[in-house]
């Protein structure tokens, strides 16, 4: 597992952040998210992206979270974009809509 803060990788699906905010504030939340140290998107993410592409049939969008994801060694995603609860190579879907947050860390 890589560095991280707060006790556990996170991820961060950055879509609600830009599709669905202006613009100035949207900037100032995802730059807010460097704290997290996020992970950085190399050759060696991409390269994996593909083999999720291809091997799951996901969007390339969705391909390239889910490799940044197991990655980080992420346990979970948090993303209203795939389905709740389908597992990637050890990383759980985990819909914001459908569980709390006390439910999902309750499994940790």
């Amino acid at each position: 597992m890589g560095p991280h803060r707060g006790g556990a990788p996170v991820f961060v699906d950055t879509d609600v952040l830009v599709n669905e905010r202006d613009r100035a504030e949207a900037r100032e939340d995802v730059g807010s998210l460097r704290a997290w140290a996020p992970l950085a998107l190399d050759h060696e993410v991409v390269e994996s992206a593909w083999n999720v592409e291809d091997r799951l049939g996901l969007s390339w969008w969705d391909a390239l979270i889910v490799a940044a994801a197991m990655r980080a060694g992420c346990s979970w995603l948090l993303t209203k974009d795939l389905h709740d609860e389908q597992e990637f190579f050890g990383v759980k879907v985990i819909s914001p809509f459908t569980h709390a947050p006390g439910e999902v860390l309750g499994s940790a």
